[in-house]
């Protein structure tokens, strides 16, 4: 009779605790609900947000008064993370090491003998940085190709010699795709979906191409000041690995849970 008494308390004690954890959570979400509205509503923002607890997804709500119903974005430069992943993959596999220099691949480049993977990855190549470029943004909607893109980064100086100093370079991670590329001999999209999204039943995290539908995605906004106004889709060619990635936030939460906590995108077994 003890132990049956001990269980039923134990049972109500676990079943209020839950209830607890559970309007905690309502009141959280109304909390952020109307904060994420408001804001909306007077265009202090726009777009969608996730929170998760480990692997648990704790928050989900979306903001966008322009939205198509896809609630599918481009990702842009949070892209570097997915290439990062891949290039850790293949140093794992033995194909890649931190210690690789440039001059395997792309000779031409000035310091390529001097340049490595880690260098790359940590933006302390010195490599010319293409967003840079004005004339870029004056033809964002051009498709840019590999050899496009070598000859815009030979075109300048390097910004420092390697190992020197840090600065932001999207051509640092174009790079690293390219590079995926010649070792796995597939594109870097299908690299994505193989060691990515497929393992993980990512189904809405993508590599966008030249080719891709835009409709499955949710168009690109800036604010004047006054309204949204819909922006010029870029062409995925540049930045490629750099940004070209399409996702949810809930996948995107997803990823960095799994990555963070029990690092399984580090083997593709």
């Amino acid at each position: 009779m003890l132990f049956r008494k001990k269980v039923l308390v134990t049972l109500v004690l676990f079943i209020s605790f839950q209830f607890i954890i559970s309007a905690q959570n309502v009141e959280v979400t109304r909390q952020l609900d109307s904060l994420l509205n408001y804001l909306a509503v007077n265009n202090g923002f726009s777009g969608a947000v996730t929170l998760r607890q480990n692997e648990k997804l704790i928050y989900s709500g979306n903001f966008n008064k322009l939205s198509n119903g896809t609630h599918i974005y481009r990702i842009g430069s949070v892209s570097k993370v997915y290439t990062a992943i891949i290039v850790y993959q293949l140093i794992e596999e033995g194909k890649l090491s931190l210690s690789t220099s440039l001059d395997l691949f792309f000779p031409e480049i000035k310091y390529a003998d001097q340049i490595t993977i880690e260098q790359m990855l940590s933006h302390s190549s010195g490599i010319y940085n293409v967003t840079d470029n004005k004339s870029y943004y004056g033809t964002r909607q051009n498709h840019f190709g590999r050899q496009d893109i070598i000859r815009l980064i030979t075109r300048h100086k390097p910004v420092f010699k390697p190992g020197k100093d840090c600065s932001y370079s999207n051509s640092n991670f174009i790079l690293l795709g390219f590079i995926i590329e010649e070792f796995t001999r597939k594109n870097y999209a299908q690299n994505v979906q193989e060691r990515i999204s497929s393992k993980f039943n990512l189904t809405k995290t993508w590599c966008e191409d030249k080719n891709s539908d835009k409709d499955l995605r949710e168009s690109s906004f800036k604010f004047d000041g006054e309204t949204w106004q819909k922006d010029v889709d870029s062409d995925p060619g540049l930045p490629f690995s750099a940004g070209a990635m399409i996702s949810t936030p809930e996948e995107m939460s997803m990823m960095v849970s799994l990555l963070f906590n029990q690092q399984r995108f580090l083997t593709v077994h």
